[in-house]
C-alpha cells in the first residue's frame, strides 16, 4: 500500500464518524471536535487540538452529571472561534432525576495564535424552577503525537512523557521529543477543580456548582502549547496577524453570498498567519505549507487578497530544491510539494522535511509569480524572486527535453512504493479506457497545460523586465509545445484529450475533467475548445452537480472513488475559468450553477474535498464521500474563482486597467457588487442585468475599469 492509500486508509474513521466537525483554526493552532464540543476518549483519528504538527490533546470531553451533553443547532463556528450552544441530558443525583434540557451550556472557544493558546469560556445556567446541584467534568488527554502516527503510520521513536503535574488552578503536561523538543500545555482554570487521575495516566478535573433558579456561572479555561528544541531554544513562532481580506462579493441572491462568504471565510482561516503569510492546504491532516494546493488557493483568491500569492511564493522559494536527493524527489529548482515540521519530520522518518513529490508545483509556482504581477502592476516580487525563477525554468526545461515525447512526465517510482505526482495523485487515479493501469513514464494532460501557462506568463514577465530575448525564447518554446501537445493528446473520435501518454507515447485515452485543464492552461487551440467545451458538458463527464474526474463509461468509473468518477470543486474551478478565457461562458455558466447546488447541501453551505459523482436527479442531493477531508484550501477558493471568471475580470495593473469581457451572472442574480484589488488599489464594480439580459458594469475607484468584450 502506498503513502496515500494508507493515509486515506487512516483517515476513514474519522470522515465516516463526522458529516461536519466543528474546525477552528488561527495560524499554526487548530482545533477538531465533535458538535458537542468534545474531543472522544479512545480518538485514533482527526480530533484533537494540533500545533505545528503535534496533536496535543487527544481527549477533551465535558460532562453533566456523567453524561456528555447535548448539542443545540444555534451552535457556531467561524474562524479561530466557536460558540457552542449545549444541554444536558438525563442524570441521576442524591436528589432524584435532573431531566433533559434542565442545564444550558454556552461553550465559547477561542484560539489566540499569539500565545499558542485555546482559551474557553463556559457559562452553566439554571434553567429550572428551583435551585439545582450542577457537577460538571472536564476530561483530558494528552500524548503529544505526531500528526503522522495519528494518520496511522508507525513512530519512528518514542519520546518521554511526563506525568501531569496538578495543583490549584494549574496543570502542566509535558511531552520530551524523540527529537530533542520539549513539547508543554499548561492549563489554568478560573476556579480551583477537583483534580482525580483516570485510567491511561489522564485526568479529570471535577466542578460543582449550585444554582438558584435561572443562575448562571462562569467558568474559564486556558490552554497554553509550546515547543523548544535542545538543540536550539527560542520561544515557539508567533503567529502574525494579516490585514483584512482585501476583496468581497455581494449580491442580491442570498445563497450566492452565504457561499461566497463561506469560502472567503474558510481561506481567512486557513492563512498561516506567518511571515511570509500563506494558505495551508486543509483541516485537519494538511495545515502545512503544500505547493499545489497553496499555490491554487493562491491563484483562487488573487481577486480578492493577492498578497496571499506573494505570501505563498516566498515561502516557497525558500525551501526550492537546491539538491539531488532520491528519498524525497528533491532537485534543483524544484518547488516543494510538502512541507512537515513535526517529530517524525525532525527525525527523517516520514519524507515530507520538505517533500518534492509533485510534479506540477513548480510550473504552477511561476503561473502564480506571472498572474500576481497582472493583478498588482509590479515588478518588484519577480525581481525578488528572479534566481527562484530563473531555477524553476531550469528544471522545467531540462524535464521536458529529457522527457516522454519532449512532456513534462514522472516515473511515479519512490522509495516508498509508486505513486502519482499530478494532482491525482493516488496509486489508482491514472487508468486506461479498459481500467488497466498504464506504463510509466507518464505525461499528463494537465501538467502540460501548466506548463505551457508558467512558460507563457513568465515569458511577459521577462519582456516586461527588459530581457526580450529571453522572453522570445520562452514564448517558442511555448508554443512548440502547444504543437506537440495537440497532435499527440487530442482523441478525434472523442473530441477530447486523453488523459495522458504512457511508455513510448501511447495514449491513456481515458475521458476524465483532467481534460478541462487544457483550456485553463491556454494550450489548446481555438478550434479545439468548442467540441471540448461540448464534450464536458455530455452526461457521462457532467452530472448535474459538476464535471466528473471520470466518464461513467470507463471501465474504472466509480462515483464514490478519490479520483475515478467523483467531483472535486477545485477541479471544476480550472475548467470554469478555462471555458471563460476561451469565450464558452453558456457552458461554464451551466457547471458553475451546478457546483454553486451542491454547495448549499452541504452542513455550513462549506464544498468538501470532492463529492459523489452520481446523476443529478429531482428530489435527490449530493452527497459527501466518506473519506473525503471536509475542509480543503482550494475547495474554499473554487466558487470564488468561479465567480470572478464569470465577471470577465482581466486584470492589467501595469496600465492601472480592469479590463471586463463578456460579464456573466448566475441565474437569479440581478445585481452583484464586487470589491477588488488592481495595482494596490481598491476597485468597486457593479454588475446589473438590464431588461434586455444584457449585464451592464459600473466602475469606481482610482483604477480605469473598461468594457472590454474582446480581452
Amino acid at each position: 500500500m502506498n503513502p496515500s492509500e494508507r493515509r486515506r486508509a487512516s483517515e476513514l474513521a474519522f470522515m465516516t464518524e463526522v458529516v461536519q466537525p466543528v474546525m477552528i483554526k488561527a495560524g499554526e493552532l487548530f482545533l477538531v471536535a465533535r458538535a458537542d464540543g468534545a474531543v472522544p476518549a479512545g480518538n485514533d483519528d482527526g480530533f484533537g487540538l494540533f500545533f505545528r504538527d503535534s496533536r496535543y490533546l487527544q481527549r477533551y470531553e465535558l460532562t453533566l452529571g456523567g453524561q456528555p451533553p447535548m448539542a443545540l443547532m444555534s451552535s457556531s463556528a467561524r474562524g479561530a472561534m466557536a460558540v457552542l450552544e449545549l444541554a444536558n441530558n438525563r442524570f441521576t443525583t442524591d436528589h432524584g432525576f435532573v431531566e433533559q434540557q434542565s442545564i444550558g451550556v454556552r461553550w465559547e472557544r477561542t484560539l489566540d495564535p499569539d500565545r499558542a493558546a485555546l482559551v474557553e469560556r463556559l457559562r452553566i445556567r439554571n434553567f429550572m424552577t428551583e435551585p439545582l446541584h450542577a457537577p460538571l467534568t472536564l476530561s483530558f488527554g494528552g500524548r503529544f503525537e505526531d500528526l503522522f502516527e495519528v494518520r496511522g503510520y508507525a513512530p519512528a521513536s518514542a519520546g518521554q512523557l511526563r506525568p501531569p503535574r496538578r495543583r490549584g488552578r494549574r496543570m502542566l503536561m509535558r511531552y520530551d521529543g524523540a527529537d530533542r523538543t520539549v513539547r508543554r500545555m499548561a492549563l489554568r482554570f478560573s476556579r480551583p477543580p477537583r483534580f482525580a487521575e483516570a485510567p491511561g495516566g489522564e485526568t479529570a478535573a471535577h466542578f460543582a456548582f449550585t444554582l438558584a433558579p435561572q443562575e448562571a456561572v462562569d467558568l474559564t479555561l486556558e490552554l497554553r502549547l509550546g515547543e523548544r528544541s535542545a538543540d536550539a531554544p527560542r520561544a515557539a513562532p508567533r503567529a502574525r496577524k494579516g490585514p483584512a481580506p482585501a476583496g468581497w462579493l455581494h449580491s442580491d441572491d442570498a445563497r450566492l453570498n452565504v457561499a461566497i462568504e463561506r469560502s472567503l471565510s474558510d481561506l481567512r482561516m486557513l492563512q498561516s498567519g506567518r511571515d511570509p503569510d500563506y494558505v495551508a492546504g486543509g483541516l485537519p491532516w494538511f495545515v502545512a505549507l503544500f505547493g499545489r494546493d497553496s499555490i491554487t488557493a493562491a491563484i483562487q483568491s488573487l481577486a480578492f487578497d493577492p498578497e496571499i500569492a506573494a505570501g505563498t511564493l516566498r515561502a516557497l522559494a525558500r525551501w526550492q530544491g537546491r539538491r539531488f536527493d532520491p528519498r524525497t524527489g528533491e532537485e534543483p529548482g524544484k518547488i516543494l510539494h510538502e512541507l512537515r515540521v513535526g517529530e517524525m519530520a525532525r527525525l527523517g522518518a516520514i519524507p515530507f522535511t520538505p517533500g518534492y513529490q509533485s510534479v506540477d508545483s513548480t510550473p504552477l509556482f511561476l503561473v502564480l509569480l506571472g498572474l500576481h504581477a497582472r493583478w498588482t502592476g509590479r515588478l518588484d516580487l519577480f525581481l525578488e524572486l528572479r534566481e527562484a525563477a530563473e531555477a524553476a525554468l531550469a528544471w522545467l526545461q531540462a524535464r521536458m527535453t529529457d522527457g516522454l515525447e519532449g512532456f513534462l512526465d514522472y516515473d511515479g517510482v519512490t522509495p516508498e512504493g509508486p505513486i502519482n505526482q499530478a494532482w491525482k495523485d493516488s496509486a489508482s487515479a491514472v487508468r486506461r479506457e479498459d481500467g488497466g493501469l498504464p506504463d510509466p513514464p507518464l505525461a499528463l494532460v494537465e501538467v502540460q497545460a501548466c506548463a505551457f501557462k508558467a512558460l507563457t506568463l513568465s515569458a511577459e514577465l521577462f519582456a516586461r523586465a527588459g530581457d526580450t530575448a529571453r522572453a522570445a525564447g520562452l514564448e517558442a518554446q511555448a508554443q512548440a509545445l502547444a504543437g506537440r501537445f495537440d497532435r499527440a493528446f487530442w482523441m478525434e473520435d472523442e473530441d477530447c484529450y486523453c488523459l495522458a501518454l504512457e511508455r513510448d507515447g501511447r495514449q491513456v485515452r481515458s475521458v476524465t475533467s483532467n481534460a478541462g485543464h487544457a483550456l485553463w492552461g491556454g494550450i489548446a487551440p481555438s478550434d479545439k475548445a468548442a467540441p471540448l467545451a461540448a464534450r464536458l458538458l455530455r452526461e457521462d463527464l457532467f452530472c448535474g452537480w459538476g464535471v466528473r474526474t471520470l466518464s461513467n463509461r470507463s471501465r474504472a468509473y466509480n462515483p464514490v472513488h478519490y479520483h475515478l468518477g467523483s467531483v472535486w470543486p477545485f477541479d471544476n474551478s480550472l475548467i470554469v475559468t478555462g471555458l471563460v478565457d476561451y469565450g464558452h461562458t453558456d457552458t461554464a455558466l451551466k457547471i458553475f450553477e451546478g457546483v454553486l447546488a451542491a454547495a448549499g447541501y452541504f452542513s455550513m453551505t462549506r464544498l468538501p474535498e470532492f463529492f459523489v459523482g452520481v446523476q443529478r436527479e429531482p428530489g435527490l442531493f449530493p452527497g459527501r464521500c466518506p473519506y473525503a477531508d471536509p475542509l480543503q484550501a482550494w475547495s474554499a477558493g473554487a466558487l470564488p474563482y468561479m465567480a470572478s471568471a464569470l465577471l470577465g475580470l482581466r486584470p492589467d495593473g501595469f496600465a492601472r486597467t480592469l479590463r471586463i469581457a463578456r460579464p456573466t451572472l448566475p441565474a437569479g442574480v440581478n445585481r452583484l457588487r464586487l470589491q477588488t484589488q488592481v495595482a494596490g488599489a481598491p476597485v468597486d464594480c457593479c454588475f446589473e442585468r438590464d431588461e434586455d439580459g444584457e449585464v451592464r458594469v459600473e466602475g469606481r475607484g482610482p483604477i480605469q475599469v473598461v468594457r472590454d468584450d474582446h480581452a
